[in-house]
């Protein structure tokens, strides 16, 4: 494929995939961002880079044309995404999601109107709108806080008074591009991640995970310690809900791409609480290649090339009971510091079921104070696949008690 690629941002999670993904099909990678090369892991595998930031879009749009690119993609972030769909928009390039649709499915007040008009069951809302106006009257604590407009859980903050709840609106509506909050009720009932994949508009569920958390801090959203495919609620959603979730998504213009959403599953029903039109920094597309041999990661790079997700007709293969296979993420949390070395990986790989290790933070990287109570918390993540579901809880305890995430100082900073 005589063609070259641009990656905007080599440091978010799946930057490294998309660029050897791309390299494989022969395609020239070109990685741009701000940072040095040492601190951008996708620079130090693509054929070349460029110290532009990704803001910068009329220069990158400018160097583009000079350099003859024909295509540009990005991964999961957001603020990148957002770059990226001006210039392709700018430049006549393919991305799986058009700007309006991707808008309506990143924007929180948006989707639970479209979801709520829908049929599905909403989560109580106290306030919608600009930080500065909220009223504290009528609030039945505790509460969640997040940006209009965030992910990654950053600005996301659980209040169980008026006084917490003032100084996290404030942090929350800093957190969102045009200062918006949403304060609804905090659901303390288990998770669940429903994943989608969309083919020339046909939508297929892809897979359905139960997503255990843990709460560690005081004040912030508990974060994920394990996702376990397929959940145990997938039938009854099947039932309910799906075709609901596939008519909303079609009416708002997907025809192509990925989705993931995060719900809140109580007494039966289904509450979706965040949508991400986008990779997902889960990774589990390394389970769905294993297990089901399609990889959304690279029908997406393909659409960015070709304008089409593939050649490959997916529908025989998508299923989201995984052919009666159990698979799990298993995600490693650590506290904030500067890490020094990883110890155990090499052991962690060697065990049975485990088909992919992935540290979320190099070496030499420091985990600020300010990332606790987001996923910037988690170390790494390791994918397993296993014929008996017990298996899975058996190669966690294994890997938490094999890995260690060392700090400068020598102590061991993960979270068992």
């Amino acid at each position: 494929m005589d063609k070259k690629l641009l990656v905007l941002g080599g440091k978010p999670i799946a930057s490294c995939d998309i660029v050897n993904y791309a390299k494989f099909q022969g395609v020239h990678t070109i990685v741009a961002d701000y940072l040095p090369i040492d601190q951008s892991p996708a620079k130090q595998v693509a054929d070349e880079s460029w110290n532009i930031s990704t803001s910068e879009v009329d220069l990158l749009c400018g160097r583009i044309e000079e350099e003859h690119i024909g295509a540009v993609f990005t991964g999961v972030h957001e603020y990148n995404i957002d770059k990226t769909l001006k210039i392709c928009r700018k430049l006549g390039f393919p991305f799986y999601a058009s700007p309006g649709t991707y808008m309506e499915l990143s924007n929180k007040a948006v989707y639970k109107r479209l979801f709520a008009d829908a049929g599905l069951p909403e989560i109580k809302e106290y306030y919608r709108g600009h930080y500065e106006d909220l009223r504290c009257f009528g609030i039945s604590y505790p509460v969640i806080v997040k940006p209009v407009d965030g992910s990654s859980g950053v600005g996301v903050k659980v209040c169980n008074d008026e006084c917490s709840l003032r100084a996290s609106v404030i942090q929350a509506g800093e957190a969102s591009a045009i200062g918006h909050v949403i304060v609804e009720e905090y659901m303390d009932a288990p998770e669940v991640t429903i994943f989608y994949i969309a083919r020339k508009g046909k939508i297929l569920l892809s897979a359905m995970a139960d997503r255990e958390t843990r709460s560690f801090c005081k004040g912030v959203i508990p974060l994920p310690v394990m996702y376990t495919f397929p959940s145990i609620h997938l039938s009854e959603y099947e039932r309910c809900f799906n075709d609901t979730v596939v008519s909303v998504l079609s009416k708002v213009g997907v025809r192509d791409g990925m989705l993931f959403m995060q719900a809140f599953w109580r007494d039966g029903k289904v509450y979706i609480y965040d949508i991400g039109y986008r990779l997902t920094g889960t990774q589990e597309y390394n389970l769905l290649s294993y297990i089901c041999g399609y990889n959304p990661l690279e029908m997406l790079v393909d659409y960015a090339l070709t304008g089409e997700m593939g050649d490959k007709d997916i529908v025989p293969l998508v299923n989201p009971r995984f052919g009666g296979k159990y698979a799990g993420i298993v995600t490693c949390l650590m506290m904030p510091g500067t890490i020094k070395e990883f110890v155990g990986i090499r052991e962690i790989e060697r065990m049975d079921g485990v088909i992919k290790f992935l540290s979320n933070h190099e070496v030499g990287e420091t985990v600020s104070e300010e990332r606790l109570g987001t996923l910037g918390q988690i170390a790494a993540r390791v994918f397993v696949v296993a014929e008996e579901k017990i298996r899975l809880e058996e190669v966690r305890e294994k890997v938490m008690s094999t890995l260690k995430v060392i700090d400068v100082n020598g102590k061991d900073l993960l979270i068992r």
